[in-house]
């Protein structure tokens, strides 16, 4: 009977986990229902997250290639504009060499019409005489 009347360690332990669920074990169990609540709450929020980062990640790399895609066709259309330009101008400067040479082909020499006058004055003179 002694034995079961002896203090032991376990005993002891066991029964200042009594005296503690007596006096706090309620609230225990309330802190500790509330932490699993917030852990869970804490889980769906990092998958959220999560989720949105994967979507902003996306978002970004589609942004990119439009943008990188974008600005290939405006350099593509700028170079084809710039050889177009380039084109007409060297089409205009022929045109433009082609009608200098017409003119200059086509041009009346003023000496030489002087001179035609002179013959043509000279020979009215003889005709005259």
């Amino acid at each position: 009977m002694d034995e079961k009347i002896k203090a032991t360690p376990e005993n002891k332990v066991s029964g200042v986990d009594q005296i503690r669920e007596i006096i706090v074990g309620d609230y225990l169990r309330d802190v500790h229902a509330e932490l699993a609540s917030l852990q869970k709450q804490i889980t769906e929020l990092r998958r959220t997250l999560s989720g949105f980062k994967e979507e902003a990640d996306s978002l970004s790399q589609n942004l990119q290639a439009i943008t990188v895609g974008e600005l290939k066709k405006a350099k593509e259309t700028v170079e084809e504009q710039q050889k177009n330009f380039e084109t007409s101008m060297n089409n205009m400067i022929k045109t433009v060499k082609t009608q200098l040479k017409k003119l200059e082909e086509n041009k009346v020499d003023k000496s030489k019409i002087g001179q035609v006058f002179m013959e043509w004055g000279q020979k009215i003179n003889e005709l005259q005489s």
